[in-house]
């Protein structure tokens, strides 16, 4: 999904709705991009926890200290749906049909739509700034079918 919020405000309720729907009622939070192990302790918070979905959904916007970090995964702790969340406004949402429903029906627009500007925007910095967009053609892949992600990558990179 794309452009999402970084810190969630806008998609919060929604997304603990899509949580407490799997039938969990626990999330796990992990952060994706880590220090090296030894120098972990210099950080105010922790890098992998546990916490209520309502929890999740009263606290989030007031922990400062994830704001700060690039990229962060939120799942259900049977491993029901989760999201994964990147610091250039993206989402990747995988999970069950029940969890998959619950969040893409809250979207305005269509994901094929969403994702033509994701692809836009990395193909822009990829040539602009030289930055490594070699990992969107496999993910499209997975989430599409080869096909299709070619079509998308066709459309917007060349």
């Amino acid at each position: 999904m794309f452009p999402v919020s970084y810190n969630l405000e806008d998609q919060l309720g929604d997304l603990a709705d899509a949580l407490r729907a799997t039938g969990d009622h626990a999330i796990f939070v992990s952060v994706l991009h880590r220090p090296p192990e030894q120098r972990q302790h210099e950080y105010p918070f922790t890098f992998h926890f546990k916490m209520d979905v309502d929890e999740f959904e009263r606290e989030w916007p007031l922990n400062p200290d994830l704001r700060f970090v690039d990229e962060i995964a939120i799942y259900s702790e049977g491993g029901r749906g989760g999201v994964m969340l990147g610091e250039e406004e993206f989402m990747v949402v995988a999970g069950t049909a029940r969890f998959l429903d619950a969040v893409v029906r809250r979207q305005e627009r269509q994901l094929d739509d969403q994702a033509r500007d994701f692809v836009a925007m990395w193909g822009g910095s990829a040539r602009d700034e030289g930055r490594d967009a070699s990992f969107l053609g496999p993910l499209l892949a997975h989430v599409y079918g080869a096909e299709h992600a070619a079509d998308l990558m066709d459309e917007q990179v060349h």
